[in-house]
């Protein structure tokens, strides 16, 4: 991508912001309020523009009605009626305008967003040609080894990764930087945040990576050892069936002569089944990586793997100096090997929160060429807490309206001072001082098509409706509510609400301040029962603004790998089922060619 195509899209996605922080900003105290809080706050009537709450109360099957417009979202199929109509202010809103607005700002709508085979690395022309992919390269469908939602996740992405790095191989400079004793070919992954380390064993063993998978947490990195390990022993049997599935539609079983017949296809291509050169090849590969004869589930060389995949706990930060970190773990593992080139991709799978921004500030150091990673836990992200909104927290009747509706929704922890913000990254969005908000964040967490099979057929979450009510009780027995409650998940442990009101103050340290009966629990809850249909559609109606704060984070972290000089082309991939996986985004960005980064702009 030429520089003034980077520019060209930089200001396409800086028109998309635009449109959503126009439409996000007066619905913030809307979309941070608690729900919690929604009996003894007044948010119906405190948060909710005049003529929502009209619309919504003449609608005598509202919750119905709500849960039908989920569903169209999550096909795409709202009332497109209104979508030529101007950007309508959240406070003059009516349900019909704000189910359009969602639809419309969507990122796939504003063509913000790639589906896999739209991805343009992979549509160049003749690359594909130049990849030469053989059957062991394409995306086989593996026996499930992993959870279903796991198992689809990795073997797209790991495909994914291995296309970009072939793809990288072919540039320019990656020619000109060979010697003879290099490998031309990027085979160094570094995981970030691999966790139990299914992405990273996938790739090691299928692809022949070389990957450091790193997490902070010591279990999870034994654990990822001792699977792949497991892995390791089933491997050449899973391999063998996935690829006679891409061959002829299904596996079969070997038999009592497998071994025999195995014998014979690394001579012959005449045996039935095996007449295909490239299982042939891979049918060699397996004896050449120390395949031995003990049977079906024997292992491979430890060794290989061991030098392929190295598990290790550290905790990661954007000023860890990945080039140095890996000359200093390969130093002297390659006496007797070809030499490897330092430059590596970083990948992740479901980084959390702030790691899935420091994943973005170690692609931009010297050595990585490509960045794919799939962000989630947007709700752990630190905010910039900009000037003007800290230093009007505390005088209430000198400041306008904007900075009131700002301080609002700020979290006591969320005042301080932030030392590595991770939100907003752009220079767009900083300069418009704009921020989310943490409950607006955790709203993220919702897909339209999660959402829309979740509530189908579910009534009123007994759970969440009981935490309701504990709230009122606390703020009429003790006058305030001006601590952190967290009862956890508490309420799928009890049966009757008043074993969970109980349970609950026992386990706040509340039963010796609170003295309630198990009628005057009953009485409460019948009191409260005409508003919780009123409950309800303020929870779905602030959930189905989780995709536009989701697309709002993704946008502003575009934004910012565009506004890098060093960055050839960065984009948005819708990369997985949203349903199977609701946090399906990735983003995908890589370097410029050496050649082109010392061209004169």
């Amino acid at each position: 991508m030429q520089n003034s195509q980077r520019l060209s899209k930089l200001e396409s996605v800086y028109k998309s912001l635009d449109l959503l922080t126009r439409f996000l900003n007066p619905a913030l105290p809307f979309l941070n309020s608690h729900n919690i809080d929604f009996i003894i706050k007044s948010h119906w009537t405190k948060f909710l523009p005049q003529k929502l709450q009209d619309d919504l109360e003449l609608l005598p099957v509202s919750v119905p009605l709500l849960k039908s417009h989920i569903k169209d979202l999550s096909l795409g199929k709202w009332n497109h009626a209104n979508d030529h109509k101007p950007l309508i202010d959240f406070e003059a809103c009516s349900l019909d305008d704000i189910v359009s607005q969602i639809g419309q700002f969507g990122l796939r709508n504003m063509k913000m967003s790639l589906l896999l085979d739209e991805i343009p690395l992979l549509n160049v022309k003749n690359v594909e040609e130049m990849i030469h992919l053989n059957l062991s390269e394409q995306e086989l469908k593996f026996d499930p080894f992993m959870s279903p939602k796991k198992m689809h996740e990795v073997e797209i992405m790991g495909n994914l990764i291995y296309r970009i790095a072939k793809y990288e191989n072919f540039k320019p400079d990656t020619y000109s930087s060979l010697t003879d004793n290099d490998v031309g070919m990027i085979e160094r992954l570094i995981d970030i945040g691999s966790g139990k380390g299914y992405l990273s064993s996938f790739l090691s063993l299928l692809y022949k990576f070389d990957v450091y998978a790193i997490d902070s947490s010591a279990g999870n990195t034994t654990g990822s050892s001792e699977r792949a390990a497991r892995l390791q022993r089933v491997w050449a049997q899973l391999l063998r069936r996935a690829m006679e599935r891409a061959e002829t539609g299904h596996a079969v079983r070997r038999g009592k002569y497998w071994k025999r017949r195995m014998n014979k296809a690394a001579q012959t291509t005449t045996e039935v089944g095996l007449q295909n050169q490239n299982l042939k090849d891979d049918v060699k590969l397996l004896v050449m990586e120390g395949r031995n004869n003990e049977g079906e589930g024997a292992p491979l060389n430890q060794e290989i793997l061991n030098h392929r995949l190295r598990n290790m706990t550290l905790y990661v930060t954007r000023n860890l100096n990945l080039k140095e970190f890996i000359s200093t773990q390969s130093n002297g593992e390659q006496s007797n090997q070809k030499k490897l080139s330092l430059d590596f991709g970083i990948i992740g799978l479901h980084t959390c929160g702030p790691l899935g921004v420091d994943s973005i500030h170690l692609f931009l150091q010297d050595g990585a060429k490509f960045l794919c990673n799939v962000p989630c836990c947007y709700h752990h992200l630190e905010e910039v807490v900009f000037p003007s909104t800290a230093l009007e927290v505390n005088t209430p009747y000198s400041r306008s309206k904007e900075k009131q509706r700002k301080s609002n929704f700020w979290d006591a922890d969320e005042k301080s001072t932030i030392t590595s913000p991770t939100f907003p990254l752009s220079r767009h969005l900083q300069a418009q001082e704009f921020n989310l908000g943490r409950n607006a964040r955790m709203l993220s967490s919702y897909s339209f098509q999660r959402m829309s099979h979740e509530l189908e057929n579910s009534e009123l979450n007994k759970p969440m409706i009981w935490r309701l009510l504990l709230q009122v009780i606390i703020a009429e027995k003790l006058g305030h509510t001006l601590l952190d409650y967290h009862v956890g998940k508490l309420g799928n442990k009890c049966s009757t609400f008043q074993e969970y009101v109980k349970k609950a103050l026992q386990k706040l340290h509340l039963d010796n301040n609170i003295q309630v009966s198990d009628e005057e629990i009953e009485l409460i809850y019948k009191r409260y029962e005409p508003s919780l249909e009123k409950f309800y559609c303020y929870f779905i109606l602030r959930t189905m603004f989780g995709p536009l704060i989701e697309g709002c984070i993704l946008l502003d972290r575009l934004a910012y790998l565009l506004e890098q000089e060093q960055v050839e082309d960065a984009y948005i991939v819708e990369l997985f089922d949203p349903f199977l996986s609701p946090r399906c985004n990735a983003i995908i960005a890589t370097k410029k060619s050496r050649t082109s980064q010392e061209k004169p702009t």
